[in-house]
């Protein structure tokens, strides 16, 4: 906005009849300088200047009735310069003749359509056009050939339309008639240049241009010889040589001649799928049919406009500053007059008479915008009027192209006109004063100013043959409906005339035209000439509903033909002007012998339920004997009576209707004579098209019955029904979800959606992602299926979505926002499931990365392994592998190893921030599974692919060695997934599944080896433990009885400990430990670490260190005593004495009496073996050993005198016990020692 003076004008009755003004320019350096000139002058003279800071200029020179361009600029701090642009006026005058227009029709549209192109002449008649109809061959050479022997037939083709409109044109008065050119249906496209106002090298060569139509004398050469480019190109339309039947200009040779616009719907199968190109350009005449007469739903179009700018001020361009100034011309400056809206969310709904879009582009889409696929054929585009612009799309021949979308899309959609506008502005400011689209595209053709001069900014590309109308030249912004019922009756006093008034309520009246023949020339014969006082020319008044043709030289037994037209004064936000609507038509003849009786009007067609088609009419005639009804079969074109009716009948049904066609009635009056027909008419309301809303459906698993939407669209006709069955895809049916099939059914006039209903099965335990499919098919009755037909089901567990640590996971690119996937984890498998926009990180020569990213950092050199289990058929390529990149976002330097659902694996390195990735591809590889792997070697990187994980191909081109001194040391490695150029935001989601996934780096040296005997389990162990080394799948340990010298491996591991049996206790044992994975060489050694083994505190230790077994057998028995000295093994372990040495008396358990509270008592001291931790001491007493004897805990406090350490060992207690009574409370006492053990 900021690159447009927003000007309008307004009028006045007196002097100055004409006032422009603007919102004041906040950004204004400079005056603004203001250029003017009289409509059709080619001087712009000296402008006038205002200061920057005014908002109006009241034009004190401007006559009423005078239609005047004004170009205005001015310096602005933001953009450079600032543009305005008006055609303004004040009671500018009726227009009544518009011309000439040649009419060619593609000879293959004539049969099917033959109803509504003759009501397209009818209208052009009736809006003042001689038509010129040619029904002309069908291209038959693809422009895409480049065989020589189709070179000469594809000049023939072109040359041979040419020279119709040449004859035409020079034969009817050639310059001195304004003509039109409006081209019906694929009539052979001319391609012209060596031209890219797009900007993309591999879009340089021929473009499609009906400018060399509308050039009548003009010279096209074909001699050019040079280069074709054609390595580059991305579609062989564009290939341009010499000879080959396309032209050399890039730019106009001369002035076009002829207001030319194309309607060709060929090639847009998909806008909206089931709609053959024949129901597409139907569609479009009906609709153009109903803007002309300002029916339903044009009648109720507001006068406003969007912008939905996707580019902004871009590097010195607005291209949406061609979009502010035209819709500001035509409706103001205002909110609610134009604004920027986004285009679907609101033309979806809101209709609106003028739209302009732009944004990056392909040849069927628009970012910001949409998709031709999936947002024209879909969502209804309620702008009538529109421009368009972004790379590709203006090159219109091309398949579902973005730039013909609107003249396509859904049935309630209204485009009628669209215009490439950016690189070469469409200037369409006559429009707002009644002028028709194709006068504007014509001066946008021809317009080769300067705004140095005062010419209007054009961004450029003046003259470029690039700039075409698609859509109806002789359309113009503002309708009016005629008026109905228009009759005839003749007498002797002259013709009488009568209707009833337009629907539209602001009428200035209507006027009244004759002529001898239905296609004219029509002269006026109500009211006087037109002037700047009278721009109507005394119309009828609007409450005035009949007229008498008095005029004496009427002649009896002569046909006539009148047209009756409403008038209004137009107001628009350019000035005011004198419009009029097409003209209803009656003929008869005056004073005829036998007259007949008046014709039916208003025929209209609707069909019942079961496919009846039910006709009414009006009943004008008084004198008829009946109705006869004639239907026309869709297939030949012939019309046969199927109806005699009574007198009277207005109204009468038809079983015999095709089911699923538009069928065409007329009706005509019996009497004498039979009078002319009625209006032809059908029902247009199709069965319809049906298609799943959601391509992706993505539930968790506890969603439980789950219902995908079925949308019925572009018709209600009739009762319809599609059928659905489910399959699986990664999922089980029956175990992860109910298998479910049946059929969605619609009654007549029925829109509302439909679902399936199918059960999802919440198992336990965290699942990886399941898929199935619920696939549409077997439509009834007409019904149309959209494609793709199918809907996925991703069923995913949100337990999975969290990633083990360091897993994390990303969108990099033009990931599609509604939906942009997710990455899951789950029993050692990693799915990625994503849909991503125009673009992904393997489309060979483009920049631009986008994926979905399951990654970790990993810094210096890493080997990644990973398979890839699995792609889901989810009807789009998806490519999956292996990536490491310097950073996330972006298109950052990177290697990558990727493997595709079509076969191909590829392989893709950026050397340096966005630049185009280097591409190698092998196709004809096997699909999943597959096992990738990547290893960075120092700047070095491998790409390898295997089929059985063993075996590695590492010589092929794609896998070859790839050296990337600039990527740094630490970089985002992992897993990637992208979809290949999914259109839209409704595209399904691709998934991928990879296991085994495996990443190497190089193992740190072991830290904190710690050799010890604390924790041995049995004697002559030694128990090592250390540090988890980073990097490390296993460790390799090694010992020796000497440091630092005379190693041999003992064991590997991937534990980070090992307990080292068999050894001989007190050996000292030297240990050093190495770290390794599959990928890299083993580490260095880990410092030394030693301990020696000792007797291990238990029985079997014990036996083992004196005996050299721990089996307690032979001398090694519990009881035995291989010293001889009587003491068995048991007790001697636990007094801690040697078994293989003879004790006297004195190593044994001693008693005697010893004062305790003043009392002689009886003691027992023995020596305990502290760490035989198996064994049970016990003191037991008693007064008669024959008796029973009483035991006493010796570690007990209370039973003991005194407990000291032995001299020899820290292990030994000796431990003094105490009788339970003194001695003098018995006779006798005895004190043993008894040892429980194993």
């Amino acid at each position: 906005m900021d690159a447009v003076i927003r000007v309008t004008a307004t009028t006045s009755p007196t002097q100055p009849y004409l006032t422009l003004n603007w919102p004041k320019l906040t950004n204004a350096t400079s005056t603004i300088s203001i250029y003017r000139r009289v409509k059709g002058s080619t001087s712009w003279g000296t402008a006038n200047s205002v200061a920057n800071t005014a908002t109006t200029y009241a034009d004190a020179t401007a006559s009423p009735g005078v239609v005047y361009e004004y170009s205005l600029k001015c310096s602005s701090s933001l953009v450079g310069t600032a543009y305005g642009a008006i055609v303004a006026g004040a009671n500018i005058p009726l227009v009544e003749n518009r011309g000439n227009v040649i009419l060619l029709v593609d000879s293959t549209m004539t049969t099917s359509l033959s109803p509504e192109i003759a009501q397209l002449q009818q209208n052009l008649i009736a809006d003042g056009w001689k038509v010129f109809r040619h029904d002309v061959a069908r291209q038959s050479i693809p422009a895409t050939s480049t065989n020589s022997t189709d070179y000469a037939p594809r000049l023939a083709e072109v040359q041979a339309v040419r020279s119709l409109i040449q004859t035409d044109y020079n034969s009817n008065g050639g310059s001195s008639v304004p003509w039109a050119l409006l081209i019906l249906g694929h009539v052979p496209v001319p391609y012209s240049g060596y031209t890219a106002p797009d900007g993309h090298p591999e879009h340089s060569g021929a473009w499609g241009t009906d400018t060399y139509y509308a050039d009548i004398n003009g010279t096209w050469t074909d001699t050019s010889t040079g280069v074709t480019n054609d390595a580059k190109l991305s579609d062989m339309r564009n290939s341009n040589r010499s000879g080959d039947g396309k032209f050399d200009q890039s730019v106009l040779p001369s002035d076009v001649d002829l207001q030319c616009g194309r309607v060709d719907l060929s090639n847009m199968g998909n806008e909206p799928t089931g709609m053959t190109e024949v129901e597409l350009l139907r569609q479009y005449l009906v609709r153009n049919h109903r803007f002309r007469r300002s029916a339903a739903p044009f009648a109720t179009v507001p006068r406003r406009g969007l912008i939905d700018d996707g580019f902004g001020y871009r590097s010195g361009e607005a291209f949406a500053s061609s979009g502010w100034r035209t819709g500001i011309s035509f409706f103001g400056a205002n909110s609610g007059q134009m604004d920027a809206l986004d285009w679907f969310s609101t033309l979806d709904t809101t209709p609106m008479l003028f739209g302009y879009g732009c944004g990056g582009g392909s040849f069927t889409s628009c970012a910001g915008m949409g998709y031709s696929t999936i947002d024209f054929n879909k969502k209804n585009s309620k702008a009538v009027f529109t421009l368009l612009f972004g790379s590709w799309f203006g090159d219109f021949d091309s398949t579902d192209n973005f730039l013909r979308s609107p003249l396509a899309g859904t049935a309630n959609s209204l485009g009628l006109t669209s215009i490439w506008s950016g690189r070469g502005y469409a200037l369409l400011y006559h429009m707002a004063l009644g002028e028709a689209i194709g006068y504007s595209i014509r001066y946008s053709q021809n317009n080769a100013e300067s705004p140095s001069s005062g010419g209007w900014y054009s961004n450029y590309y003046n003259r470029s043959i690039t700039c075409n109308l698609m859509g109806d030249p002789t359309l113009r912004l503002h309708s009016l409906a005629p008026p109905q019922k228009v009759t005839a009756t003749s007498a002797v006093g002259g013709i009488t005339l009568n209707w009833l008034a337009s629907p539209d309520s602001t009428l200035s009246g209507y006027h009244v035209y004759r002529a001898t023949s239905p296609t004219g020339p029509f002269a006026r014969i109500s009211g006087i000439p037109t002037s700047d006082t009278n721009p109507t020319g005394s119309c009828l008044a609007a409450n005035t509903l009949t007229y008498t043709d008095t005029d004496s030289a009427l002649l009896s037994g002569t046909a006539y033909t009148y047209l009756v037209k409403a008038v209004r004064m137009e107001v628009s936000a350019s000035g005011t002007y004198a419009n009029q609507s097409v003209g209803e038509a009656v003929t008869l003849t005056h004073l005829a012998a036998t007259p007949p009786p008046l014709a039916p009007t208003r025929l209209t067609v609707s069909r019942t339920a079961g496919g009846t088609c039910v006709l009414s009419w009006d009943d004008n005639a008084n004198n008829e004997t009946g109705y006869l009804v004639e239907r026309r079969n869709p297939a030949t074109g012939a019309w046969s009576q199927i109806a005699s009716l009574p007198a009277d009948t207005v109204t009468t049904t038809d079983t015999g209707a095709t089911v699923g066609a538009v069928v065409h009635y007329r009706v005509r009056t019996a009497g004498s004579t039979n009078s002319d027909y009625s209006n032809t008419a059908a029902d247009y309301n199709r069965p319809g098209l049906v298609y799943n809303v959601n391509y992706s459906y993505t539930v968790t698993k506890s969603a439980g019955i789950i219902s995908p939407p079925v949308t019925r669209f572009n018709g209600t006709a009739g009762s319809v029904s599609v059928n659905y069955a489910t399959a699986n895809v990664i999922a089980t049916a029956g175990t992860d979800y109910t298998a479910a099939s049946g059929a969605l059914t619609w009654a007549h006039n029925d829109s509302a959606d439909k679902s399936p209903s199918i059960a999802i099965a919440n198992l336990s335990g965290t699942q990886p992602t399941k898929i199935f499919k619920v696939s549409y098919s077997s439509p009834t009755n007409g019904l149309a299926l959209n494609t793709p037909s199918t809907t996925y089901v991703f069923v995913n567990d949100p337990a999975a979505l969290t990633l083990p640590n360091p897993w994390a996971t990303t969108t990099i690119g033009a990931i599609i926002s509604t939906d942009t996937g997710y990455s899951d984890h789950a029993n050692g498998l990693f799915g990625i499931a994503t849909r991503n926009g125009a673009y992904c990180v393997d489309t060979a020569g483009t920049s631009a990365d986008c994926l979905r990213f399951t990654y970790q950092t990993v810094t210096g050199n890493f080997q990644f392994v990973a398979r890839l289990a699995n792609f889901s058929a989810t009807g789009n390529t998806v490519r999956a592998g292996l990536m490491a990149r310097s950073a996330l976002a972006g298109s950052p330097m990177m290697d990558s190893i990727w493997m595709s659902t079509s076969g191909a694996s590829r392989r893709f390195s950026r050397t340096s921030n966005a630049s185009a990735p280097v591409n190698y591809t092998t196709t004809g590889i096997a699909g999943a599974p597959l096992w990738l792997r990547m290893t960075r070697i120092g700047s070095n990187f491998i790409a390898e692919r295997s089929s059985d994980g063993i075996t590695w191909i590492s010589t092929s081109t794609e896998t070859a060695t790839a050296s990337l001194p600039t990527l740094p040391s630490t970089l985002y490695v992992g897993l990637g997934a992208a979809t290949d150029n999914v259109p839209g935001d409704t595209g399904p989601l691709g998934y991928a599944r990879f296991d085994n996934v495996t990443l190497y780096t190089i193992p740190a040296v072991v830290t904190g080896l710690t050799a010890t005997t604390s924790g041995a389990v049995q004697s002559g162990q030694i128990v090592l433990n250390w540090t988890a080394s980073s990097g490390a799948t296993s460790y390799t340990l090694e010992r020796s009885t000497t440091s630092g010298s005379g190693f041999t491996q003992i064991a590997t591991t991937a534990a980070t400990s090992y307990t080292d049996s068999t050894l001989v206790a007190g050996q000292t044992y030297y240990y050093r430990v190495k770290a390794t994975n599959p990928a890299f060489a083993a580490t260095a050694y880990s410092a030394e670490a030693s301990a020696t083994p000792y007797i291990a505190p238990t029985a079997n230790g014990w036996r083992y260190t004196y005996f050299g077994s721990e089996s307690a057998t032979g001398n090694a028995a519990p009881l035995a005593t291989p010293a001889g000295d009587g003491i068995p093994n048991l007790m001697k372990y636990a007094l801690g004495l040697n078994p293989l040495i003879a004790y006297d008396h004195t190593s044994l358990p001693q008693s005697q009496r010893q004062t305790i509270d003043l009392q002689p008592t009886l003691t027992y001291t023995f020596t305990r073996n502290t760490a035989a931790t198996d064994l049970t001491y016990r003191i037991e007493v008693t007064s008669d050993p024959t008796t029973t004897w009483t035991a006493l805990d010796p570690l007990a406090a209370a039973n003991q005198v005194s407990v000291t350490t032995h001299s020899l060992s820290a292990t030994l207690q000796v431990i003094t016990v105490k009788d339970t009574q003194p001695v003098s409370a018995a006779p006798k006492r005895f004190m043993r020692l008894k040892v429980t053990g194993p």
